[in-house]
C-alpha cells in the first residue's frame, strides 16, 4: 500500500470521533449562549433549552433513507 493511501485511511478513521467532538462542542456553545437546539430522539423532536430542559415538540416517526436531491418538509 502506498504511503499516501495509508495516510488517507488514517485521517478518514479519525473523522467520526472528531466530528462527534466538534458537534458536541458546537451544541454546548449554542446552549451556553442562551439559545436552544432541536434534536430528534426515537422519532420525536425535542427542543433543548439553555437550562438543558427537554421540551417535546412533535413526533415525526423514524428516520428513513432519502434519495439524492429529494426534498422533504416537516409540517
Amino acid at each position: 500500500m502506498r504511503h499516501e493511501d495509508e495516510n488517507s485511511e488514517l485521517v478518514e478513521a479519525q473523522l467520526p470521533p472528531l466530528s462527534g467532538i466538534a458537534f458536541h462542542g458546537a451544541r454546548e456553545q449554542v446552549l451556553n449562549s442562551g439559545n436552544s437546539v432541536v434534536e430528534m430522539e426515537n422519532g420525536d423532536l425535542f427542543r433543548i433549552e439553555p437550562n438543558r430542559k427537554k421540551v417535546f415538540l412533535k413526533s415525526i416517526g423514524s428516520p428513513y433513507k432519502v434519495k439524492k436531491g429529494e426534498v422533504r418538509r416537516i409540517k
